[in-house]
């Protein structure tokens, strides 16, 4: 299975060209998102609706709406691989030996691992870090 961290199911969900091409090269179902993804971009719709709320702007509050109606049917064109005991398990022995990345990408690459998947992410400086994982890496 081939895993799109959260800035590469972005680029596809905004139409980077480069990253389209790339996504529709893999078999629609041998695409999977994690569930961390799915948060991240959740929160960050949520945090820009807050905002909408706030301004002046009526339309910016629909947009934030509808962006974050847009990404919740595009996160359900995807198999979602959940955040298991077995990938929390992983999280802790790379924390315990001091593998120093985000968090939230520590877990994407603990739900991969877990999952036997491979990661694409433009992010090789951080997930190089990260041993067991499978990573393919698209600038």
């Amino acid at each position: 299975m081939t895993v799109l961290d959260t800035d590469i199911f972005s680029d596809f969900r905004y139409g980077r060209s480069d990253v389209v091409t790339k996504v529709q090269s893999v078999p629609a179902d041998e695409l999977a998102l994690t569930v961390v993804t799915i948060v991240e971009s959740l929160k960050g719709w949520l945090a820009e609706i807050v905002r909408a709320t706030n301004s002046a702007n009526p339309s910016s509050l629909t947009v934030a709406y509808a962006q974050l109606q847009l990404s919740l049917a595009a996160a359900s064109d995807y198999e979602v691989f959940p955040y298991t005991l077995a990938a929390h398990t992983i999280f802790l022995a790379w924390r315990a030996t001091k593998v120093r990345i985000g968090t939230q990408d520590l877990r994407i690459a603990a739900i991969c691992v877990a999952h036997d998947a491979t990661l694409v992410s433009r992010n090789k400086r951080d997930f190089d870090k990260v041993p067991e994982l499978k990573l393919s890496v698209w600038n």
